[in-house]
């Protein structure tokens, strides 16, 4: 048997970046529960998930969604049982790239119920790691308004760039959940002295635009 802390040392993986995706998405399961309604049990996968989830980098960073979910599936995790070992190997195969649950052999063999439980966390693991995207580790969650849309606000000096990667990694929640809508936060426009009109243009577009989604009340 091994641990989770083992796997991720004998992978070398990036503990700093996983902590933070498992911060996150720790963050986002208790800030949804009214929504997801998940147990303790499904609080303790995620993080687990999220803390496993770049396990096959070293291997081939190209594929490592699929080597890690192999890897994953075939270590012995102690504390876990059989579908719970298939549902974290689940978890790393989905949190990138377009997720084909169908297509997955592992997802297949867990039950309807395991199944929901599997998409729910991989939904939010996704959009945590997309909050990390800079790999800064900088991008922290402000708030969750629970309203339709679902809308998150971030912050920190790239949470602009990290909320809009997550944003498209979202699309697996938005199915099960509906919409969500996630903004981050620009410090300056960012102009330059030889920037054209045009290009000094849209950069204060962006900026405002992203002044009035933080702003905003309603959204």
């Amino acid at each position: 048997m091994e641990t989770v802390q083992a796997l991720c040392a004998r992978h070398a993986v990036d503990m700093a970046h996983a902590q933070h995706v498992a911060a996150l998405a720790l963050q986002l399961f208790d800030e949804t529960h009214a929504l997801h309604q998940l147990d303790v049990r499904a609080r303790a996968l995620i993080e687990v998930g999220a803390l496993l989830h770049n396990v096959g980098v070293e291997v081939d960073e190209a594929n490592h969604h699929t080597v890690g979910r192999d890897i994953v599936a075939g270590a012995k995790l102690k504390g876990f049982s059989t579908a719970e070992r298939n549902i974290l190997a689940c978890i790393v195969a989905f949190h990138r790239k377009a997720v084909e649950p169908e297509g997955e052999l592992l997802f297949r063999v867990l039950n309807s119920k395991q199944q929901h439980v599997c998409l729910v966390l991989s939904a939010l693991v996704r959009v945590a790691d997309g909050l990390d995207y800079s790999g800064t580790q900088t991008t922290e969650i402000k708030s969750v308004k629970r309203t339709q849309p679902l809308h998150i606000k971030t912050t920190g000096p790239h949470s602009y760039d990290d909320a809009a990667r997550a944003q498209k990694k979202a699309d697996v929640w938005v199915g099960l959940f509906g919409p969500m809508h996630l903004s981050g936060q620009i410090k300056t426009p960012g102009l330059h002295p030889d920037d054209t009109l045009a290009v000094a243009g849209r950069k204060l577009m962006r900026y405002w635009f992203a002044q009035e989604v933080i702003g905003c009340g309603y959204c």
